[in-house]
């Protein structure tokens, strides 16, 4: 339900920028007050996504056409897509091997002879030539952006042609994309689970269930927030660790490492590794507590 907001509250929110804050949890919504487009109040969020359903020409598919069309305008460099300047992408990159690493360590400590892995949001092949092509056979690279994609390609060809790693490149969104049953070692998502509504992250996350082997692993790596969650110009979320822990927790997975990597004034950047939980959820949406 949406309503204006009172002028109590202080002007409104620009149109570009939607900040939500958690204030509890009951029945088969989360509670959260914030300022949403041309100063609304929202309750809950499902008043968020009913407001954008309802815009004209604006329905839910068009969320995911604000955030393609974002990416398909930025530079496909490492200043385009990098959400700090200077050497962060090598520092990130050695982070993130250091942390795959021990993790893979402990739980694989002999892996087999081909170790498959999907690029969830590969943009420019960053990942994959850093972190992914160091100890994997074969990547697929997941993303809706066709530039970016192109510009994998191009980045990743001494690779290709060296045949170090046999690469594939799927062109589209995790809200509509189907993976291959029990085909990954791996999936690495990199600020990617952001930019899908809750219950499409969820519906990604179910599928993630089924396209690991076994003894597959997720390895997640999000901007978690100091406020509990907020909606960025490029139609993404970035929500608050104990948000991220929830939903994972409904997708069917649990934490088995978690590592803070940076933090800032707004925001940390956070890696976690998630193994799938014996026992899915099956209660009804109303019957799910979030607190």
């Amino acid at each position: 339900m949406v309503s204006p907001v009172p002028r109590r509250r202080g002007p409104a929110v620009c149109a570009a920028l939607l900040v939500l804050h958690l204030v509890g949890v009951a029945g088969q919504f989360i509670k959260l007050e914030g300022y949403g487009f041309k100063g609304k109040w929202f309750a809950h969020p499902s008043g968020f996504w009913q407001h954008v359903n309802n815009q004209p020409g604006k329905q839910s598919a068009n969320w995911y056409g604000v955030a393609k069309a974002h990416w398909d305008r930025q530079p496909a460099t490492q200043e385009g897509v990098m959400p700090q300047p200077g050497n962060f992408s090598a520092e990130d990159a050695a982070d993130s091997l250091e942390f795959v690493n021990a993790v893979m360590s402990e739980l694989r400590p002999t892996r087999s002879e081909n170790f498959t892995a999907l690029d969830v949001g590969a943009g420019y092949g960053r990942v994959t030539k850093d972190v992914l092509a160091n100890f994997c056979t074969d990547v697929d690279l997941l993303d809706a952006s066709a530039p970016l994609l192109a510009a994998a390609r191009e980045l990743l060809a001494e690779i290709r042609d060296q045949s170090r790693v046999r690469l594939n490149f799927i062109e589209a969104g995790m809200q509509n994309v189907t993976l291959a049953r029990d085909r990954y070692d791996l999936i690495w998502m990199q600020w990617s689970i952001g930019y899908l509504t809750d219950d499409d992250a969820l519906a990604f996350l179910e599928q993630c269930q089924r396209a690991l082997k076994p003894e597959g692993i997720i390895i997640a790596v999000e901007t978690a927030t100091w406020v509990n969650w907020q909606v960025q110009v490029d139609a993404s979320i970035s929500r608050s660790e104990r948000y991220l822990l929830k939903l994972f927790h409904r997708g069917g997975f649990k934490v088995y490492k978690s590592q803070v990597q940076q933090v800032l004034e707004k925001y940390r950047f956070q890696k976690f590794a998630l193994q799938r939980r014996q026992r899915m959820l099956s209660l009804p949406e109303d019957q799910l507590e979030w607190n």
